[in-house]
């Protein structure tokens, strides 16, 4: 079985589309393993028709020559049944594999290309459920398909073998057996409705976990812990009882598919021994009518198996359809397909150009992607939030005021094309026209909520410019995790300053003021930093994501409270150098620190609906209030309240 390679398939957000996709992606691989397990079931099946056979030779002619076929016969069944038998369990591994990873590769996909701001439609556990549990069920479903397929095809082959001996008993087999497989059947449908109850809850559950290991630092920090581990045991207590309310009916069907075949088996060995004492069957062929009783079994629990299997299956293809079903809101124009192909080739970011320590310090000023000087100019124009109104000017750094800094968040994050939901300009041009990637390299967001990603530093700087890397295996992760963080702190290794990438990375580091997290990391930017970043302080990740904006030298760069979990010391070395390094480049900061509003060329103040009221330099806007002017007294109220430490 290959790796899987290339662009994950393109699957219906319904659950039968999302099924028959997969099963016309892996039909070939299905049909091999149809044909193997098959074979494998009918080898197994016919070595009682070719024991019963050499039994009625010998009892009929003794022992001789004539036993030889018969003989080479069995013998050659076992053979071909021991083959077939291993060979078929490489085959159902991979049909499981394939229908798991593909299921889950589309999944992680979808949620992972999604453009804009994600709404709360579906809850992140119940994702990461999806992705993991519900592929996984999807797989073992896949892994029934070929059994099933055998087991018609030899259910089949032995009813035609035993109306061909016996009509009576061949009818009993071929009716016998959709009764059966129909009695079972009625127990599906409740337990696929439990089981769904269950999976829900078991989805509620894994975000709540989810939830506290990225807000643990806090919980603690408010005294939380108590409360979370009361709802987090009250919902436990709520998947055990709902997985205790689906085995009711999980149990009926277990004890119903072993009882009904043995059962079934039964009735026909009994028929086939009244018939050998009518003289209608030989002994041989009671002892084949054994064996494919017993054999029938076989199929019966194949199907019992696809169902309690199948029901999973439908839930998290359910499930599936539900995550593919989530929409972006940046709606996708013509030309983004040709650019995400050209992109997916691995890139070197930091394209500056600079040769020297020197030249390094201006990467920001004299960074052009190349071929790009079109875009380039236009992302030098100014930048109009449609809604509003408020026009931000290109090459200066403006901050962005307001009594409710939600309001100031939403505008930001609305200019930087989040979603389409509203216009936004840069000169005479709708952002939704443009491709959405094109968008991204020119206008960066730096949000308030600073995620950072298990790998090395530098890949987290460099992000999406980082070169692909292999995934990690669980002895890899511990290596790169720990002892290789031991083996560089014992051997630090040397940060070369003549990469001009890493001279841009440096000097973003040092825009940032995070020199701290550099040299507190063994190996610098190889060092590995913890997923989440969970081993660095809520400052010192803020300084690195404000890095990684940084060192996009884009365009445009909009940054949300990017000091605010930072010492005023700290505030006023990143407001002095964020001014240098962003000089001639439009800059939005959302603060009402003093220490970075002083830095700023101009300040837009707005009221609760997002529209201006007042702009201006900071000491303009405090000289206002001291004339009693209503907008700079506003603007004074919202700077003292953050000295003062209310907000």
């Amino acid at each position: 079985m290959q790796p899987l390679s290339g662009p994950p398939l393109e699957l219906p957000a319904n659950p039968k589309g999302i099924l028959f996709a997969l099963l016309r992606k892996n039909k070939g691989l299905l049909l091999l393993a149809a044909f193997i397990a098959s074979v494998s079931q009918l080898s197994s099946a016919l070595l009682a028709w070719a024991l019963g056979k050499l039994l009625d030779s010998g009892l009929e002619l003794g022992f001789g020559p004539h036993l030889v076929q018969p003989v080479l016969v069995f013998f050659g069944l076992v053979l071909v049944a021991t083959i077939s038998t291993g060979l078929y369990q490489v085959f159902e591994i991979s049909t499981w594999l394939q229908g798991q990873m593909n299921t889950a590769r589309v999944s992680a996909h979808h949620v992972a290309n999604r453009r804009g701001q994600e709404k709360p439609d579906m809850a992140t556990g119940d994702i990461i459920a999806t992705i993991t549990t519900d592929s996984n069920h999807i797989g073992a479903a896949f892994s029934y398909v070929p059994d099933l397929i055998a087991s018609v095809v030899s259910t089949a082959v032995i009813a035609y073998l035993m109306l061909s001996v016996s009509v009576p008993l061949g009818l009993v087999v071929v009716i016998g057996m959709p009764v059966v497989v129909g009695a079972l059947s009625l127990l599906v449908k409740p337990l696929q409705q439990r089981q769904q109850a269950q999976r829900e809850a078991q989805g509620d559950l894994t975000n709540i976990g989810t939830d506290v290991v990225t807000g643990l630092r806090v919980l603690r920090g408010i005294g939380g812990e108590d409360v979370f581990n009361q709802r987090y045991r009250e919902l436990s207590q709520e998947v055990r009882r709902r997985g205790v309310y689906a085995a009711n009916p999980q149990s009926v069907l277990s004890s119903a598919s072993q009882g009904l075949p043995q059962a079934f088996a039964l009735a026909v060995v009994a028929i086939a021994a009244f018939l050998v004492l009518d003289g209608k069957l030989t002994a041989g062929e009671m002892i084949a009518f054994y064996g494919f009783a017993g054999y029938l079994m076989h199929p019966l629990f194949v199907v019992v198996g696809a169902m309690q299997v199948g029901t999973r299956a439908w839930v998290g293809l359910r499930k599936v359809a539900r995550v593919l079903s989530l929409e972006s809101t940046v709606n996708k124009t013509e030309s983004d397909s040709e650019d995400a192909a050209q992109r997916a080739k691995p890139h070197a970011a930091g394209k500056s150009g600079a040769d020297t320590e020197e030249g390094a310090q201006e990467a920001g000023s004299e960074y052009e992607d190349p071929g790009s000087s079109v875009q380039h100019d236009r992302y030098t124009q100014v930048l109009r939030d449609g809604m509003t109104g408020l026009e931000f000017k290109p090459g200066i750094i403006t901050a962005l005021v307001a009594e409710d800094p939600d309001v100031s968040a939403k505008i930001a994050t609305r200019i930087s094309r989040i979603d389409d939901e509203f216009p936004v300009f840069i000169g005479a041009t709708d952002l939704r026209d443009l491709p959405i990637n094109e968008v991204r390299d020119h206008i960066v967001l730096a949000s308030a909520d600073d995620h950072l990603f298990s790998g090395t530093l530098r890949e987290n700087l460099l992000a999406d410019r980082a070169a692909p890397r292999e995934p990690l295996t669980v002895q890899n992760t511990i290596f790169e995790t720990f002892l290789n963080n031991r083996i560089r702190q014992e051997r630090p290794l040397e940060i070369s300053q003549g990469d001009a990438d890493d001279r841009l990375l440096l000097d973003a580091i040092h825009t940032a003021d995070a020199q701290d997290v550099l040299d507190s990391i063994p190996g610098g930017l190889d060092g590995v930093v913890a997923e989440k970043g969970r081993t660095l302080s809520g400052g010192q990740r803020q300084r690195v994501a404000l890095a990684r904006a940084v060192a996009t030298n884009a365009e445009v760069m909009i940054a949300i409270e990017p000091t605010s979990a930072v010492d005023s010391h700290t505030e006023s070395r990143i407001a002095h150098r964020l001014r240098e390094r962003r000089e001639d480049k439009t800059t939005v900061l959302v603060t009402a620190s003093p220490l970075v509003l002083d830095q700023c060329d101009e300040v837009i103040v707005v009221d609760e609906q997002g529209r201006e009221i007042a702009r201006g330099m900071h000491r303009e806007l405090m000289q206002r209030a001291a004339e009693s002017d209503p907008s700079g007294l506003q603007y004074q109220h919202i700077v003292q309240r953050v000295v003062g430490g209310v907000q």
